[in-house]
């Protein structure tokens, strides 16, 4: 009774501790763990099992404890959550945007998971420069921003972007003109996956305005040369070959055909190719030759009445521009 008059407490505590906390790792107190006389442990439990008829049912081996699920993981608040297995290893993780500078060692380039189950969407893009994550965030999964396609409407333009080829580009990349970029959405956000990547790249490049417009530029248009319509397709299987040797086309769009030449055969042209043929059947074409050369490829359209020709025409441009508050600061 004096004891407890004097607020004493009578049952042993242990202070200090260093081993049962690595026995019994816990995040939230009260925690209790049941040990039975022979050192056997029978449950783990909050406060609410902790009452007279619990203890009684335990001694007597008949108590069914609600166990306390409080699993302890290594977590330090000063430093990033789930870098390095901070606070878990980031199976739960439903949405997160991460932007990284250079990181030496990881290849060149992007993927897209879709959403698949009900699950989100991800972009994963490593090691590319500014006007490469631009691109990609406008071209928005559906449209492909070549070089052709990229209009530097800036005074800082020239160091946005590199000539140089093999390890001294990788080096160019590496000296602060490169970044890695990752962006993980759950479903109910997915489909604003590309809109939310512009926003970040707004945000981390705010000395640049970047905007899909509507310019009238010099292109290669694929144009007919008669009115006749020699390439309208037979029909069957559709099917699409290119080598660079030549290429042909059964039964598909003739869009396929000017993607194709712009994005890969032609793009040292650093043109624009558009499809002026105003035909929106599918079509039938074979062309051998050397389809990196505009000569070759007119050769073998000939016959369908088809050419490439120089023409300014109005197509979609990626236009990167300094930002307002940029300009405002030089007047």
């Amino acid at each position: 009774e004096r004891d407890r008059a004097l607020g004493r407490f009578l049952m042993p505590m242990v202070v200090g501790d260093t081993v049962l906390g690595k026995l019994f790792p816990h995040r939230v107190l009260p925690h209790y763990v049941w040990i039975d006389g022979e050192g056997k442990v029978l449950a783990i439990t909050g406060q609410n099992e902790l009452t007279e008829e619990k203890i009684g049912a335990l001694i007597a081996g008949k108590a069914e404890l609600a166990q306390k699920k409080d699993l302890k993981v290594d977590y330090d608040p000063s430093r990033p959550l789930l870098i390095a297995g901070n606070g878990g290893n980031g199976t739960s993780l439903l949405y997160h945007s991460l932007f990284a500078g250079f990181v030496p060692g990881i290849k060149s380039g992007y993927s897209f998971l879709p959403e698949t189950k009900g699950e989100g969407r991800r972009v994963t893009a490593n090691n590319l420069s500014m006007l490469q994550l631009m691109r990609l965030a406008y071209g928005a999964g559906n449209r492909y921003f070549g070089w052709s396609r990229v209009l530097l409407e800036t005074s800082r333009g020239v160091s946005l972007r590199s000539s140089a080829k093999g390890q001294a580009y990788d080096d160019w990349l590496a000296s602060g003109n490169a970044f890695c970029y990752e962006l993980v959405l759950p479903a109910g956000l997915s489909e604003g996956m590309f809109d939310l990547m512009k926003r970040d790249l707004s945000l981390l490049f705010p000395s640049y305005r970047a905007a899909v417009e509507e310019r009238v530029v010099d292109c290669l248009v694929l144009k007919r040369t008669d009115r006749m319509q020699r390439f309208a397709s037979a029909g069957g299987k559709a099917d699409a070959q290119f080598s660079p040797f030549g290429f042909e086309l059964r039964n598909v769009d003739i869009g396929l055909l000017t993607l194709r030449l712009e994005v890969l055969y032609l793009q040292r042209q650093v043109l624009p190719v558009v499809d002026g043929t105003g035909f929106k059947g599918k079509v039938d074409l074979k062309v051998e030759g050397d389809i990196s050369s505009v000569v070759s490829i007119n050769k073998g359209l000939a016959g369908y009445g088809l050419e490439l020709v120089r023409e300014k025409r109005k197509t979609p441009v990626l236009v990167v521009s300094d930002s307002s508050w940029v300009s405002n600061a030089k007047n």
